[in-house]
């Protein structure tokens, strides 16, 4: 990163191991690691300038992607560069990575240049269920891009505990308000058994 000013702060969130967060001036990139069993867990809070559109990535944020596997929380308030953000995390994923990919997206999402991988751009609007589920079967990846609703929360959940990866970017001032209100929403839905059900996935 190229800016002279960086401080640190720690995430605090109930029942996760968390780890210094660098903060640049114009750009945070934070993130959360933490142990369960022999997997390692992260969580990650992305808040770009959209006027700084050839940021970096760190490489341990695309390292967690590369390796497709669980749910994937981006969070961040209204237009903070998280398209952009995954704009360059889906076109390096697409140069060293043979997957097939589905965009939900209510915008006009960047298209990425294939090479290995293959993604499919869609609204997330469907006549019929049986039309998702026919555009969903043998996906190896769904990101869910700008949604905060309940049911593609749930979805998504589902998705990820299935075994395909997942990337569910919503908006939200923090990291731990958006990690609050999904758990707000589990607790409601499946009472104690909402959170486990979420640290089992989260990536």
């Amino acid at each position: 990163f190229s800016s002279r000013r960086r401080h640190t702060r720690y995430i605090s969130v109930t029942g996760v191991q968390t780890c210094a967060l660098p903060i640049y001036e114009n750009l945070r990139v934070g993130f959360s690691f933490f142990q369960q069993d022999s997997t390692m867990k992260a969580v990650l809070d992305l808040d770009i300038d959209g006027a700084r559109q050839d940021v970096q990535l760190p490489t341990s944020l695309l390292d967690t992607c590369l390796r497709m596997k669980g749910l994937v929380l981006f969070a961040g308030p209204g237009e903070s560069g998280q398209m952009t953000a995954l704009h360059k995390i889906l076109q390096k994923m697409s140069e060293e990575k043979s997957f097939l990919g589905v965009v939900f997206s209510t915008r006009a999402f960047p298209q990425v240049r294939e090479a290995k991988g293959n993604i499919i751009y869609h609204s997330g609007v469907f006549a019929k269920r049986e039309e998702k589920e026919s555009l969903l079967a043998g996906v190896d990846m769904v990101v869910f891009e700008g949604f905060s609703d309940e049911r593609s929360f749930l979805e998504a959940l589902t998705l990820a505990e299935r075994g395909v990866f997942v990337i569910y970017s919503t908006k939200a001032p923090s990291l731990p308000n958006a990690l609050r209100r999904c758990l707000g929403v589990l607790s409601e839905k499946y009472s104690e058994h909402g959170a486990p059900r979420l640290a089992e996935v989260i990536s």
